[in-house]
């Protein structure tokens, strides 16, 4: 996320306030506010302009964006100018030439994506890195730069192994009974997993309704971790309580269930959910779509 500019939220000082908001997530173990990009959280590690490489994608402006790209994927003058002509907005900006050289291309995108990303917005950004003094995070980001991944933000979703990583089954002995059964709904847990992020879960399911389809088309594994925990991905200090799965023996039980409070995923074991079918698939669809902590937003 691009901090944009608002002149009312600056002069009510709510930028500041958001970065003790983001300090105390932190601090408390919350999930990482990793939603800055990475011109932004440069600002916020370095305080340094020359220490920042910015990049186009990351312009807040969606024309602004489209038509900069243009200009610097040009291999001609004459494309180049018919860029320039699409990009009336480089004229309220004081200092850039009015005539960009095919050879300046480089330093004309570089000064317009500093402007938009760290310039046009700096006041704001000051006050968010003001906020982030509380409980001494700025500090600790500053003195540990590495640390920058709990704001920066991160496109890659969580994989289904790492959900299954996260998730600890909490099993029968070894060698009985109970033990083979609670592998096997493993296994189809698993499977669910997989088939969420191969995106073919939809082909496991007979008849899927409209409502089923749309959820599915934005479901990924990171939104079977916050049914769970309430978080789509591990918080910055870690869960509180160490997230696992119950196994529950109740032959009229079907539908998987969740205790955000303690981590918990509770899969019921049974005639039904051990069956040789994909019954446990539309069980555990159905759990999600109907969980009132979770939303796909």
């Amino acid at each position: 996320m691009a901090v944009r500019c608002n002149v009312h939220c600056q002069s009510n000082g709510t930028f500041r306030i958001i970065g003790q908001m983001l300090s105390t997530i932190i601090t408390q173990g919350g999930q990482s506010p990793a939603i800055f990009t990475k011109s932004c959280v440069e600002y916020i590690i370095y305080g340094d302009i020359d220490k920042i490489k910015p990049d186009i994608d990351d312009i807040p402006d969606a024309e602004v964006r489209r038509t900069l790209k243009k200009v610097r994927d040009s291999q001609t003058q004459t494309a180049l100018n018919a860029a320039l002509a699409e990009s009336d907005w480089r004229f309220d900006i004081d200092g850039l030439p009015r005539n960009v050289n095919i050879q300046d291309v480089q330093t004309f995108t570089n000064e317009c994506a500093l402007y938009f990303t760290v310039l046009k917005p700096q006041g704001m950004l000051d006050q968010l890195i003001a906020g982030l003094k509380y409980y001494g995070v700025l500090e600790l980001i500053r003195e540990h730069p590495a640390m920058k991944v709990l704001l920066e933000a991160n496109s890659e979703e969580m994989t289904a192994d790492q959900v299954t990583r996260i998730l600890k089954p909490m099993y029968s002995a070894a060698g009985s009974n109970r033990r083979n059964q609670e592998e096997l709904v493993i296994v189809k847990f698993q499977d669910f997993l997989n088939c969420i992020q191969d995106g073919d879960l939809l082909d496991r399911i007979d008849k899927p309704t409209a409502e089923e389809q749309e959820f599915v088309s934005r479901l990924t594994p990171g939104h079977v971790l916050a049914f769970v925990t309430g978080a789509s991905r591990p918080p910055a200090a870690g869960f509180d309580t160490k997230p696992n799965i119950q196994f529950v023996y109740d032959e009229d039980r079907v539908y998987p269930t969740a205790q955000t409070c303690s981590s918990c995923l509770m899969l019921f074991v049974n005639n039904q959910t051990t069956a040789d079918s994909d019954d446990f698939v539309r069980f555990f669809l159905t759990s999600l779509m109907n969980g009132s902590i979770f939303s796909l937003a």
